[in-house]
């Protein structure tokens, strides 16, 4: 597994992390420290199919969209 810049991605799926670290051990790892327990999640690219990938990313814009509203409101 590449765990350089090109090889992995960072996202923030808090409440689907440790689904996804469950479904797939191989491609979703919590980031260190804080980062993780915060749901902060490397996604390794090399290991990953792309629906896995478009599951995390969907997962972390409603995260995101969630938090504006609150923010809004």
């Amino acid at each position: 597994m590449k765990t350089g810049a090109c090889g992995k991605a960072h996202i923030r799926a808090a409440a689907q992390q440790r689904t996804f670290i469950k479904k797939a051990p191989e491609v979703f790892k919590p980031c260190s420290g804080a980062w993780g327990r915060q749901g902060h999640t490397n996604v390794y690219l090399a290991a990953a199919k792309a629906s896995m990938v478009r599951a995390a990313l969907d997962a972390a814009a409603k995260h995101v969209g969630s938090r504006a509203k609150k923010k809004k409101g």
